[in-house]
């Protein structure tokens, strides 16, 4: 990298198996803007206070050895959107980068996400892998529009989602405790729902009054619980044009896109992604 100059985003990846380098000899030459880090061997996060303060867009994707130092990243106070994964608590580390647009933990040890709170701007905001048993710090952030939730610990309900009014997109991933949905008809955004291993879910009819809602996807990593006329409900809500309901099981399919084609509902798949990215983008 010796001949590089003025380089704005970099990317290092390496595998557990590589040899360790010298992480600040190698980004501090660099004016750069996007950082992302896939380093296993990462465990000191002290190499970042080399990088400017300006820095917008911080990704640190290794997961092996907990993370010391997470309060050097308080002083990215332009941080637009960052990445974390793997042990380390952020609370107090990300509690001032109130510019924040785009948060995902992934494996963190946050026993309090209090710090949501301050992240007024964020739209995205993803918790995977973690415990999470108190979804309330969430529910008071006015801009969010993308939600993902994928293997939490602890969460038993998902009642305090009547509150998150600015959500355009919902996804739900690997949570079997969750049976229900809660009515969501105050959300007025809500276009798109994703429900992905939710094997537990047996009623979706908190979805029925959405009246902005459009696509419903739900796919099981088994025989889920529920049976075709459990999600009846989801086919009213008014503004509904595609629903793909996978029983794992072909005639329980079957019931269902019968009674989706009684419904008007289409049973095909085909989302225009970049409209529902461009509607989680979309200025107040």
């Amino acid at each position: 990298m010796d001949s590089l100059h003025n380089v704005r985003s970099l990317q290092l990846f390496f595998g557990l198996g590589d040899d360790p380098i010298d992480l600040v000899a190698a980004i501090e030459r660099f004016p750069l803007r996007r950082l992302r880090l896939h380093v296993p061997w990462l465990h000191d996060l002290s190499c970042l206070e080399v990088l400017p303060a300006s820095l917008e867009w911080l990704s640190i994707e290794e997961t092996e050895r907990p993370k010391r130092n997470l309060g050097v990243l308080a002083r990215f106070s332009s941080l637009r959107a960052l990445t974390l994964y793997g042990p380390g608590d952020p609370g107090d580390a990300l509690a001032g980068l109130n510019a924040l647009e785009d948060l995902n933990l992934q494996s963190v040890r946050s026993s309090d996400y209090g710090f949501l709170e301050s992240l007024v701007r964020l739209r995205r905001l993803r918790i995977a892998l973690s415990k999470l048993d108190d979804l309330s710090p969430v529910t008071v952030l006015p801009t969010l529009r993308y939600l993902e939730l994928w293997m939490l610990k602890g969460l038993g309900n998902l009642d305090a989602l009547a509150q998150c009014r600015a959500l355009v997109w919902l996804y739900l991933d690997s949570m079997p405790a969750i049976t229900r949905l809660p009515d969501l008809s105050g959300l007025n955004r809500l276009a798109l729902v994703m429900l992905n291993s939710m094997n537990g879910l047996i009623d979706l009819s908190g979805l029925a009054r959405c009246e902005a809602l459009e696509r419903v996807l739900f796919t099981p990593s088994r025989k889920p619980a529920a049976r075709p006329r459990d999600f009846a409900g989801v086919l009213s809500a008014p503004g509904l044009h595609q629903v793909r309901i996978a029983f794992a099981h072909a005639g329980m399919n079957r019931e269902f896109d019968a009674l989706a084609e009684a419904s008007g509902v289409s049973t095909k798949w085909d989302p225009d992604w970049a409209r529902y990215e461009a509607m989680i983008d979309r200025p107040d």
